[in-house]
């Protein structure tokens, strides 16, 4: 069992790492993006301005 248990937790911070390298390329490519005067344009997926959108009223609400 402590076989297993090592193989599941190496299998799993290898999903992670994955997981994680994929999310740092998305935003990292959407702050391009933005910088280069773009930002919720056509390229910007639906989904991911949603998240933007949302994101920027519960910070705006934060502050306030």
């Amino acid at each position: 069992m402590i076989i297993v248990g090592l193989v599941a937790f190496a299998i799993s911070c290898f999903f992670i790492s994955v997981y994680s390298d994929a999310m740092d390329a998305i935003y990292t490519t959407y702050l391009l993006d933005l910088e280069a005067g773009g930002g919720a344009n056509d390229r910007c997926p639906d989904e991911l301005q949603d998240f933007i959108h949302d994101a920027q009223d519960e910070e705006h609400i934060v502050h306030n």
